[in-house]
């Protein structure tokens, strides 16, 4: 349906804006579903008018439908190429119980699985028997369990994890010296340079 509507270079940029975004990917099957439900209107119309108006309609609901696509693209080519989608930071390889992920922008996703992208936001196992493994864009893992709660970010180059409460568990690649990955719990702060370690965060204690 796209590709009858697009050139190959915009497919191309399109596909590049897709691609790792979560959000952007909701708002373009957003504006499919528009346009699928504007080609069946047409097909019922034509089915149940007069012949002599079939065509006229035809074309109405076709520049419609075309109308409400590009207005789509146009967002996407203004928006994504402009960098101002969020990145994927890393991305769910493990799961189980009730898993709640926060992004930065605002929205609360709880209909988590496994592959799924994360960008930049905070992570939360919300009942004893949770646990997500993710792994950063680097190839470092981390593991929260139980009633966690894990911030990820990136500053300066350097990752970034906020553990506030519950049990983490990091196996981290080798990071460059400058920029060493930065490990906060609510008592200690840790630069890591590549290593395997665990870390307990509670009211009481790290």
């Amino acid at each position: 349906m796209v590709d009858d509507s697009i050139t190959d270079e915009e497919l191309t940029s399109l596909e590049q804006i897709l691609d790792g975004d979560v959000s952007a990917q909701r708002r373009y099957f957003h504006y499919l579903d528009l346009h699928m439900d504007l080609q069946e209107r047409v097909t019922r119309s034509k089915i149940h008018s007069r012949a002599r108006f079939g065509s006229s309609k035809w074309k109405v609901a076709g520049i419609a439908a075309m109308f409400c696509l590009w207005i789509g693209l146009s967002y996407f080519a203004v928006n994504g190429g402009s960098g101002s989608g969020p990145a994927a930071f890393a991305r769910i390889t493990g799961m189980d119980g009730l898993i709640e992920w926060s992004e930065e922008e605002g929205s609360i996703i709880n209909d988590l699985s496994v592959g799924d992208p994360l960008s930049e936001g905070i992570i939360e196992g919300l009942t004893s028997n949770s646990w997500v493994k993710i792994e950063l864009n680097d190839g470092s893992e981390a593991i929260i369990s139980g009633i966690s709660k894990l911030k990820f970010s990136q500053n300066h180059g350097s990752k970034v994890l906020r553990l506030s409460q519950g049990y983490l568990s990091v196996k981290a690649v080798a990071q460059p010296e400058d920029k060493p990955m930065l490990v906060f719990s609510p008592g200690a702060r840790a630069e890591v340079l590549g290593t395997q370690f665990n870390v307990l965060a509670s009211p009481e204690s790290t």
